[in-house]
């Protein structure tokens, strides 16, 4: 990157983030640039600690290539809005994946025979009409609903 060499270049800065070899550790960002007297600025720039803090610079150490732009870069994500956005996806793309969707999605959890019943015996054939005729207990009800 090039250095900062003149109050002009100093002020289309602002705004944006730098590198202040001596003054601070790592990049902060120039939040306002304002003259002190000929060839002298006050800078005031955000951490990123997020303090903010004040430092002033001359012409000679502008020209000495004290400040020097850094290239900015896309925010991280935080891990659990992360998550978040992968489970949402991956919700609204099961249907096209699991085959025991319906099942998968309710908060009822069938028993294994009435999965088999529904998932490999009725929904593969073209009709949709059955009885259901099992024994008094053995979860038609369930069956119904997957």
């Amino acid at each position: 990157m090039s250095t900062i060499r003149s109050q002009s270049e100093l002020e289309d800065l602002a705004g944006r983030r730098g590198r202040l070899r001596g003054h601070f550790v790592g990049a902060v960002r120039l939040e306002g640039v304002e003259p002190i007297g000929v060839g002298a600025y006050l800078l005031r720039v955000r951490t990123d600690a997020g303090t903010l803090e004040e430092t002033t610079l001359t012409d000679e150490d502008l020209g000495n290539g004290l400040l020097e732009p850094v290239e900015e870069r896309a925010p991280l994500v935080a891990g659990g809005d992360f998550f978040d956005f992968m489970e949402a996806n991956r919700i609204t793309l099961a249907y096209a994946h699991d085959p025991n969707f319906a099942v998968s999605l309710s908060g009822v959890r069938g028993l294994p025979h009435q999965i088999t019943a529904v998932y490999r015996h009725m929904l593969p054939q073209a009709r949709l009409r059955f009885v259901l005729a099992d024994d008094p207990g053995a979860g038609k009800t369930i069956m119904a609903g997957c």
